[in-house]
């Protein structure tokens, strides 16, 4: 049985004629510039040597948030700048930004999402080891869980998988039996650091 051939797009403002590397996500190719993805991305770094000169990007890529990144490198104009518009927007730039370790993007993406829940955070930090941002949602959690009536739900469960759930609990079980200790947010982000450094979490 023959296959069907693989027919691409190549996307109408991102494909530039003295563009040195293609990448391809979910059939759209990008002809663009090697020098901003490797100065920018550690992992783009390692993967696009000199002489490759197309990549495909599989598995849960999200093309819009490559689209809204590329913006940065390539404003429409000197005045209308990049194309990210919303704080829906600029998540979906750290999450890219996370994955491919674009540190100066997603410093500034992190910026433009202040409601990121802790969670999240946290989730984003164990998948893609930022052992910063760890402490710090781990330090929200405690104090969310401290102060709080309800449960984690199943679904915040599954995204700080059970590692985490079981550090959260040590955590809490050290503050709660040195609560005196444990009345400032400076001495519980102390407590946390020690507890993900004893659990090699960080």
């Amino acid at each position: 049985m023959m296959s069907l051939p693989h027919s691409t797009v190549s996307h109408p403002r991102y494909c530039f004629q003295d563009g040195n590397v293609t990448i391809e996500i979910d059939r759209t190719q990008y002809k663009i510039h090697r020098h901003f993805l490797v100065t920018n991305s550690s992992v783009f770094a390692n993967e696009l040597s000199p002489h490759i000169t197309y990549k495909m990007l599989t598995g849960d890529i999200d093309k819009s948030a490559f689209e809204l990144i590329l913006s940065l490198f390539y404003p429409k104009d000197c005045f209308s700048g990049h194309d990210i518009q919303s704080e829906s927007d600029w998540h979906k730039v750290l999450v890219f930004a996370c994955r491919y370790k674009m540190t100066v993007i997603r410093d500034m993406a992190l910026t433009k999402v202040p409601t990121l829940d802790p969670i999240e955070k946290a989730e984003l930090a164990m998948k893609y080891g930022l052992k910063d941002w760890l402490v710090s949602a781990y330090v929200d959690l405690c104090m969310k869980d401290l102060t709080s009536h309800n449960g984690w739900s199943a679904e915040e469960g599954k995204k700080i998988g059970l590692e985490g759930i079981l550090a959260l609990a040590d955590v809490k079980r050290d503050i709660l039996d040195h609560l005196e200790d444990h009345l400032d947010k400076a001495k519980v982000l102390k407590t946390v650091e020690k507890k993900l450094e004893a659990l090699k979490l960080i």
